[in-house]
């Protein structure tokens, strides 16, 4: 979400000052941040675990707390919220490092927004909960109510308030009060003698070398109608909102392409079969058996018609993302979740999940890989057998036996062999494979996403600063060049150009398929997608310890300047 304040039209203008609504709601939001709130737990759910930690069974548990105020005046309002521009993170900062901090402040400053939008005087609001679909999941969910939440909001801020301005100004006063500094982590960073130095960092510091500092802890936010909950409401309600309010995000879903469209409602939360996964038994993964990962293939003319969905039209607001699989045709969880909305995206994925399981029964152990349910590790040979099994298994879920699907994509499927694979190298394996880079090693892909975020998202100071060190003897003695330049500022058009390009497979395939590019970078494509492969393998290492380092400079001259001293030159 982003919590600057919304323009509108005044007088043909651009209009960015607060309505006196907004002023309104700002002070009642300052007023209550003044009180002592303490912070609240987050709900974590499981799709792969217990049945009582799954998402629709925890709902049914609350729901009668709910009823029980029903038929009263009570009106229920549920909010989705999932965290913006975590990807650059993880690639720039580590995502078990800066990434797993800046998932931790995210959901700090959500639990203190939900609770300021609670805490304000005069206007009758409690939080039910906060929730967490998943253990490494950004969505969330939020349920709050209170008596004729309409009618007070309207009263107490004008009538042309609404509850996205309370969340947006309660988010911002949240994020404002929050101390970045105060999530630390460790970082450690390669030596030139083959050892390691760990550096002491903490967000703050990070996001000061950033271009857009803020997106350390942005999110975008769903909200629904106050709904009046009656004393009698259906098993599922709760659920049922959360579903109808995920349709809702994807305003252009009847205009998709027939074969993205046979998809009856939706679901809250992916239904399987499993209850664990590989990740949470097997440390390094399995010496036996093989890995898939599982997309869904589009005619490319289909997938490519969904290039219009990417801009913002009259009619909806665009994705911005989905680049991949687009120009690919293959379609995963990420990509189902722009395209077709949560909820439906579930059902897709519930079919999937539960032919695999399908398959554990009739033909030998299947586990997924991790917390998703497009990979999993089979106890079946690495061969074209196992992939014709797994491919009948999903057509045949996928075709409508369940009832509520009928979709005209088919499995793709990629097989490796588990042995002497390590599970954490499993992303970027797939990710290379289906790329026709096959022989390429798996920690290739880091560093190709590493030097594209850096392009794009660190600050130009910052860039400058690296690529002369780079020049230095203990930083490999090697200038970058003025192709080297000139090959970066190509890829920095090919992301603006197509606003939100994410990652390596984001961009080689829109260099690969994206006639629309323009004509001195078609003519120049092939050998861009080489350099950067070549100069990502012999620059990473030393570019990301000189990243840590200027964070790390950031950390050191903000304690002088505590401790009142000077800036360090």
């Amino acid at each position: 979400m982003n919590t600057n304040r919304r323009g509108r039209l005044v007088g043909g203008q651009v209009c960015t000052e607060p309505t006196p609504s907004e002023r309104k709601i700002e002070v009642a939001l300052r007023k209550a941040a003044s009180l002592q709130i303490e912070a609240s737990p987050v709900i974590v759910c499981d799709p792969q675990g217990a049945e009582e930690k799954k998402l629709h069974r925890y709902l049914v548990t609350i729901e009668p707390t709910i009823m029980e105020v029903g038929g009263s005046g009570f009106e229920m309002v549920v909010g989705l919220i999932d965290k913006s521009r975590q990807n650059p993170i993880n690639k720039l900062g580590g995502m078990d490092q800066a990434g797993e901090m800046a998932m931790k402040a995210y959901w700090s400053v959500a639990d203190r927004a939900t609770s300021l939008m609670c805490a304000m005087d005069g206007f009758d609001m409690a939080k039910v909960d906060l929730i967490r679909v998943s253990p490494t999941s950004d969505e969330g969910i939020f349920i709050m109510g209170g008596k004729d939440v309409t009618a007070q909001m309207k009263k107490k801020f004008g009538e042309e308030s609404c509850l996205g301005d309370v969340f947006r100004g309660a988010w911002k006063i949240a994020r404002k009060g929050l101390d970045l500094s105060a999530f630390t982590y460790s970082l450690d960073v390669p030596r030139g003698s083959g050892g390691v130095e760990r550096f002491d960092l903490d967000l703050e510091a990070f996001s000061r070398v950033l271009r857009h500092p803020e997106m350390v802890v942005a999110c975008s936010v769903s909200l629904s109608e106050p709904r009046k909950v009656r004393a009698s409401e259906r098993e599922g309600f709760i659920h049922e909102e959360i579903r109808n309010l995920e349709n809702r995000e994807i305003a252009f879903y009847d205009a998709l392409p027939k074969s993205f469209r046979g998809n009856n409602g939706g679901r809250a939360e992916v239904e399987s079969s499993f209850f664990t996964n590989l990740t949470k038994t097997e440390a390094t993964g399995k010496d036996s058996g093989s890995y898939v990962e599982i997309k869904l293939n589009a005619k490319q003319e289909e997938a490519k018609a969904l290039l219009r969905f990417v801009s913002d039209h009259p009619e909806w607001k665009g994705t911005s993302k989905g680049y991949a699989a687009i120009f690919s045709g293959n379609f995963g969880m990420s990509a189902f979740n722009t395209f077709i909305g949560k909820a439906r995206a579930n059902n897709v994925l519930t079919s999937v999940a539960q032919a695999m399981g399908d398959l554990s029964k009739e033909h030998g152990t299947v586990l997924p890989m991790n917390g998703g349910h497009l990979a999993y590790w089979v106890d079946m040979p690495s061969n074209e057998l196992t992939v014709d099994l797994i491919r009948k298994s999903i057509t045949r879920r996928l075709r409508g036996d369940s009832g509520d699907l009928d979709i005209g994509l088919e499995p793709s499927i990629i097989i490796v062999d588990a042995k002497d694979m390590r599970l954490s190298d499993m992303r970027a394996r797939f990710i290379l494979n289906s790329m026709g880079k096959d022989l390429y090693p798996p920690q290739v892909l880091d560093m190709t996403d590493f030097v594209l975020n850096f392009i794009e998202n660190v600050h130009p100071a910052y860039q400058q600063q690296v690529y002369e060190a780079l020049a230095k003897k203990e930083n490999g003695g090697v200038r970058v060049s003025m192709e080297d330049l000139d090959n970066m500022q190509m890829l920095r058009r090919i992301c603006s150009s197509r606003r939100t390009i994410r990652d390596t497979e984001d961009v080689i395939w829109t260099m690969r398929r994206d006639g629309e590019l323009p004509a001195d970078i078609q003519s120049k494509k092939g050998g861009l997608e080489t350099w950067l492969f070549e100069f990502s393998y012999e620059r990473y290492e030393h570019m990301f310890k000189l990243l840590a380092e200027k964070i790390r400079d950031q950390v050191r001259n903000r304690d002088v300047i505590r401790r009142g001293g000077g800036i360090r030159g």
